[in-house]
């Protein structure tokens, strides 16, 4: 996932890494009006990475990726090159209203 991230069009589970990308995550689903996902810094993984919404290319707001997600422990190590992360909080979830 780049910085911001795009909400126009229904989402799946999806894991979209790209490799030399400084940041790193997935848009993973939608739940009614709500999105989740993380998303990680790999230059600074300690690091809280800020996401603007945007749906129809307006920002509709701006989430945090500070949720706790022990699920995707894989996921992080993958983004920091097979490092483990010792911090494991980089889920969102945005509420889109």
């Amino acid at each position: 996932m780049s910085q911001p991230s795009s909400a126009n069009r229904r989402v799946t589970s999806s894991s979209s890494l790209r490799h030399g990308a400084r940041w790193q995550g997935a848009l993973q689903g939608q739940f009614r009006n709500f999105l989740y996902g993380w998303c990680i810094d790999i230059e600074q993984p300690q690091a809280r990475v800020v996401l603007e919404v945007c749906l129809n290319g307006e920002t509709v707001g701006c989430v945090i990726a500070d949720v706790a997600r022990n699920d995707l422990v894989n996921e992080f190590a993958r983004a920091l090159g097979g490092q483990a992360a010792t911090d494991h909080c980089h889920g969102f979830v945005a509420d889109l209203g």
